[in-house]
């Protein structure tokens, strides 16, 4: 190759990477450049901001609901913050397996319900009126018979002679009840407690709107209580001699072509969530499986409680979220009921009629005296879930009078103060429907 020729073309191809080197630092240079000016601009109008903010944030905050109503800087600045915090969507609070939803009328119905119970007091009538028969078989019935003056001016020569408590069916001079029985709840005129007509209950329940009690020998009470009150006997009792699955048919008299509900109990006093085919039963505990019946006898009200067979309060709270986690979860249709847990009480056969208050003290044995505390602490897990906490510690906590004796200041006589509770259950579901 001629000489010349090798310099002419060497000098080229330099010069063309001259040239590209050129061209790639003038172009940075303007994106470097481009950057600078951005973050210039962006720092600008965050000091702009910065000092309109100390200049005028004393202003906007004395200018707050929050301020003008107590001086409140923390509030006030909560207030405005709030402006500034983009809008998500919020949970609607509702009552799971009603047609109640949204804050204000949740609030509504719950303090009519807890004006039930906490704005009542006890009342002595001894008006001749009806009373439920003990048909449902409760095994305390004769303990009951022996430790109180019952009707008829004596208890039944022979404990297996039905003792008729229906005061119509008698003269007037021969109503010679319980003094237990003689007490009625009554509340104010703000949240009338109507009596309880068993009819109407059932209409209130419906045909196939089938109803189950889960949890401790008080609920299995308070479920033969309500049979009573509709005079119905338990049809289906299982194959073991302890009663800790009940059944029954109800309200087909009652409702059109002859289609009643199913009204059944099963025994867990932990509301453990147990598989079927597996149950425990110790002196303390029993635990049955009640989660597939749910399911098998298409359960639409679930009345629950757990508390009466004591346990520490983290175990006693854990256990219901971990129970109503699973009804969220698996039934949300179903309405719930949860019922808190009253105590026994001292030397219960000293007395003869209600009490001012409740009785407290280290002494009280059975963890009696830490029931309400257990009962406060479930209410706001209860409503966190979307259900109904039915205090009926209020009304029995009042009531040392009407227990079964000496030995069992527990559980109450039937028909007895338990009968209130079926009251303050129907009228429950009374203000559900409306």
């Amino acid at each position: 190759m001629d000489s010349r020729n090798g310099n002419s073309w060497l000098a080229g191809v330099m010069r063309r990477q001259i040239q590209g080197l050129t061209c790639f630092h003038l172009s940075n240079s303007r994106s470097v450049l481009s950057t600078v000016v951005v973050w210039e601009v962006v720092l600008g109008l965050v000091m702009v901001a910065g000092t309109l903010g100390l200049l005028f944030w004393p202003l906007f905050l004395t200018l707050s609901p929050a301020y003008s109503d107590n001086h409140d800087f923390t509030s006030a600045t909560s207030y405005f913050v709030s402006f500034f915090q983009p809008t998500l969507p919020k949970f609607v609070p509702l009552v799971r397996g009603t047609s109640i939803q949204g804050l204000s009328a949740v609030q509504r119905f719950r303090s009519h319900v807890a004006c039930f119970s906490e704005g009542g007091r006890w009342e002595y009538n001894d008006t001749v009126r009806a009373f439920p028969r003990n048909i449902a078989g409760d095994p305390h019935s004769d303990r009951c018979e022996v430790s109180h003056v019952f009707v008829m001016n004596a208890v039944a020569a022979s404990q297996e002679q039905e003792v008729d408590l229906n005061a119509s069916q008698r003269p007037e001079e021969n109503w010679n009840m319980r003094e237990a029985l003689k007490w009625e709840w009554q509340t104010n005129s703000s949240c009338p407690l109507l009596p309880f007509n068993s009819n109407d209950f059932c209409k209130q329940i419906g045909s196939k709107r089938n109803v189950l009690f889960v949890g401790d020998s008080i609920n299995q009470q308070i479920y033969w209580t309500l049979l009573n009150n509709l005079n119905k006997e338990v049809e289906d009792r299982g194959s073991r001699a302890l009663p800790d699955e009940e059944i029954a048919e109800v309200c087909g008299d009652v409702l059109p072509g002859g289609e009643g509900f199913k009204l059944g109990f099963v025994r867990n006093d932990r509301l453990s969530l147990i598989p079927p085919g597996v149950f425990s039963t110790t002196p303390y505990f029993h635990e049955f499986p009640w989660v597939h019946y749910l399911k098998q006898w298409e359960i639409q009200i679930l009345v629950l409680n757990r508390g009466a067979h004591y346990e520490a309060d983290e175990v006693y709270t854990q256990a219901l979220r971990n129970a109503f986690s699973f009804l969220q979860a698996q039934y949300p249709h179903i309405l719930v009921v949860y019922r808190d847990t009253p105590p026994g009480h001292q030397d219960c056969m000293s007395f003869n009629a209600p009490i001012q208050e409740r009785q407290t003290g280290v002494n009280m044995p059975y963890h009696w005296a830490d029931f309400h505390a257990q009962n406060l602490l479930a209410k706001p897990i209860v409503e966190q879930a979307g259900y109904i906490y039915m205090n009926v510690d209020s009304m029995l906590s009042l009531r040392p009078d009407g227990h079964v004796d000496a030995d069992d200041c527990l559980h109450y006589c039937l028909p007895g103060p338990l009968d209130s509770v079926i009251n303050l259950f129907y009228n429950i579901l009374r203000v559900v429907d409306s």
